[in-house]
């Protein structure tokens, strides 16, 4: 039995903090693609996604 999702072969998921890449392995990246695209598609005004960029700067 795998951990791994099935999602990291149909998605890339980058992350970079303070402007340093973070390396995610595949488990990582299924996870969070399947949060962040979990909650976008449940929003009405969305179509489908073939990209999108999240920015979260601290106040």
């Amino acid at each position: 039995m795998s951990c791994e999702s099935d999602v990291n072969s149909e998605v890339d998921v980058k992350l970079s903090i303070n402007g340093d890449s973070v390396k995610l392995n595949g488990f990582v990246q299924g996870l969070v693609a399947n949060a962040v695209l979990g909650m976008l598609k449940s929003l009405k005004e969305v179509g489908e996604i073939e990209s999108l960029c999240l920015e979260i700067t601290k106040r």
